[in-house]
């Protein structure tokens, strides 16, 4: 074989690795069979959560592409809507809302308009789950390549959210997500995903599908130690937070 022919064998050799390894990418949208009906959605705008009461909230604060917060802003959801000087993204700097649900105004308005209808619409077996977290962010927000120890649904509220699944975190292929208000995404215990959004106002909240595997938890648990320290300890100390 000459060299030309070698060349020219290389480089079909070359494409064929990048056909193989390509990213898949999968959509969910306005047309999913999953999203939820409007009478939902209705109750989700910004001017309807910035006219929750008396919402007081504490704002996560990261630097760079951190996972790990590093400082807590105790603050009302009214402020970080209207931007806050105090809470601003930057360059440096991300933000966001992210707690369980407690008691607070927050968390009674999303249980009260969303967590329980959506129970309902999703015929879910109350025994079988539990109230996750809620998650507000303002534009530009990421949270890179993370997983957790338990099977929750992702319901979209406000805004578009991207989110990247893969199977493990040196895996080069993965499946690309667009979720709008009202989609419904189901991410398994252990799945490496991260997150992306773009909109002036993102809000989202998550219900805990509970795992009957108790030596599939011990596994996963021992595994996100490892990766994750800090946030493993914030886990035992604040609810991952």
């Amino acid at each position: 074989m000459n060299n030309k022919n070698l060349y020219l064998l290389l480089f079909f050799l070359f494409l064929v690795l990048i056909y193989f390894n390509k990213t898949k990418e999968t959509y969910i949208n306005y047309d999913s069979d999953l999203r939820l009906p409007n009478n939902i959605l209705n109750n989700f705008s910004q001017q309807k959560l910035y006219n929750i009461k008396n919402a007081d909230v504490t704002v996560l604060k990261y630097k760079n592409n951190s996972l790990n917060a590093f400082q807590y802003i105790n603050t009302t959801l009214q402020d970080f809507i209207k931007n806050n000087k105090q809470i601003k993204n930057t360059q440096n700097f991300r933000y966001q809302i992210k707690q369980v649900f407690n008691n607070n105004n927050l968390s009674k308005y999303i249980l009260k308009y969303a967590y329980y209808p959506t129970i309902k619409f999703l015929k879910l077996n109350k025994n079988n789950v539990e109230p996750g977290n809620i998650r507000i962010s303002k534009s530009n927000w990421s949270f890179d390549y993370h997983f957790d120890c338990i099977n929750i649904i992702l319901v979209q509220l406000i805004g578009t959210r991207i989110l990247y699944l893969k199977k493990n975190k040196t895996d080069k292929k993965y499946t690309k997500h667009i979720l709008v208000p009202g989609s419904v995404f189901y991410i398994k215990m252990g799945i490496y995903h991260k997150i992306e959004t773009y909109s002036d106002l993102n809000v989202n909240f998550t219900i805990s599908v509970l795992e009957a595997d108790k030596k599939k938890i011990n596994i996963c648990e021992k595994k996100f130690e490892k990766s994750f320290r800090i946030q493993n300890k914030k886990c035992f100390e604040n609810d991952c937070i």
